[in-house]
């Protein structure tokens, strides 16, 4: 056992700690706390080590506000005072595009306004009869008594379910919308007989090898509400974690995107972000999630608006002719980023560039790109949809340099 103190919280959530035998990564700890850690252990090119105990408490250190806190996968930060949340995640953004930032860009940093039970996508693991979250760093299920991250409805249905589900199920993910619920079970067996007798609410499903059946003759569509559009949602198709930080998402965008006749969507998945610019706006997305692009033609034709959506390979080469000279290109990419969009700009030119980057790191990285492009990095906003994880999202704006 070695003794270290803390010096801060990386991205992710893990603290950096120093101490004799040097620099240690750290799980629950709190910046200037004194702590005893167990044996280090080399994982992903880094010594990392288990806490052991608290020596002396930092002042910003509180009492986590769930049990299971200290073992748990879930969340990162419940050991830090919820006041510096906000600001915490905020330098996170902030540093990552400093390299691309000027004395003009608007800085818009994150709301102080943490909570739990905002998350409203969840996937729960299935072992021993019981749904639960996994234990940090391992496979090893914790059985929750109750979860404090998810809607509380959710929650209730999990302690439900629990009891009836077959031995053959792995996992469960819920997905809870303004209509419904999307619940997903998922095996490593073909799709077996099901006497679970679902909530009227609920939409169930049976996901083997990445294909996703209904568990009942009658499939009931179920919708996100956005801007106040209801855009429908499938059981494989994505939306943003917080209902909340979605709409404010959405205006973000809105506002930016104000007077635009041509909107290129890119990574456009059901239309969440680009279908509510399409009343003002003619849009053209691409995707390539066969299932998200049919949803997002299906929406945009249910509600008469002037969208449409393709199936792309958006990391590999792709005619660029439809999609060029845009008013604003939106980008929303998984956390393997942009990059070969970023390579496609001097072809794309788009007036502005609106960037969605659920990996800072990544979207830092397709920032420089974007810049040497000859772009500016005009506002940088922080999008905390993930409150007590240590997970951030970044919104950017980008104008053509003049």
């Amino acid at each position: 056992m070695s003794r270290v103190r803390v010096d801060k919280i990386l991205v992710g959530g893990e603290a950096l700690a120093h101490g004799d035998d040097g620099s240690v990564l750290v799980s629950n700890g709190v910046p200037e706390d004194i702590l005893d850690i167990g044996t280090l252990q080399k994982r992903r090119g880094m010594a990392r080590a288990e806490l052991s105990a608290v020596v002396q408490a930092s002042a910003s250190r509180v009492p986590a506000p769930c049990l299971h806190a200290q073992q748990c996968g879930g969340c990162a930060l419940q050991f830090l005072d919820p006041s510096q949340h906000a600001d915490l995640k905020s330098k996170w953004v902030k540093d990552a595009f400093q390299a691309s930032w000027h004395a003009s860009t608007q800085w818009l940093p994150a709301v102080d306004l943490p909570a739990f039970a905002r998350r409203r996508r969840i996937r729960f693991w299935h072992q021993a009869g019981k749904l639960g979250l996994r234990r940090r760093a391992s496979h090893d299920l914790i059985a929750l008594e109750h979860c404090l991250i998810c809607e509380p409805s959710m929650d209730a249905f999990r302690l439900w379910l629990q009891a009836q589900l077959e031995k053959d199920v792995q996992s469960i993910q819920m997905c809870l919308l303004s209509d419904g619920m999307h619940v997903i079970l998922e095996s490593h067996r073909p799709q077996q007989a099901c006497d679970i007798v679902w909530p009227e609410h609920v939409q169930a499903w049976w996901r083997c090898d990445n294909k996703t059946t209904p568990l009942s003759e009658k499939v009931t569509p179920l919708h996100d509400d956005v801007d106040g559009l209801k855009i429908r949602v499938g059981p494989d198709d994505f939306i943003q974690n917080d209902a909340q930080g979605n709409q404010v998402l959405v205006s973000q965008l809105k506002a930016w995107s104000d007077g635009a006749s041509f909107i290129v969507d890119l990574f456009s998945g059901v239309g969440n972000l680009s279908l509510p610019l399409a009343r003002t706006a003619r849009v053209l997305g691409a995707e390539m999630n066969v299932a998200s692009v049919r949803a997002a033609q299906s929406n945009a034709k249910r509600l008469k608006l002037s969208a449409e959506y393709r199936v792309l390979n958006l990391f590999s080469q792709f005619n660029v002719t439809d999609f060029a000279g845009a008013d604003v290109l939106i980008l929303d990419p998984p956390r393997r980023g942009a990059k070969e969009i970023c390579k496609k700009l001097g072809y794309l030119m788009p007036k502005k560039i609106i960037m969605v980057s659920c990996d800072i790191a990544s979207g830092a990285r397709d920032g420089k790109m974007i810049e040497e492009a000859g772009y500016r990095l005009s506002a940088l906003k922080v999008l905390d949809l993930f409150s007590y994880a240590g997970h951030v999202e970044a919104l950017s704006l980008w104008e053509r340099a003049a």
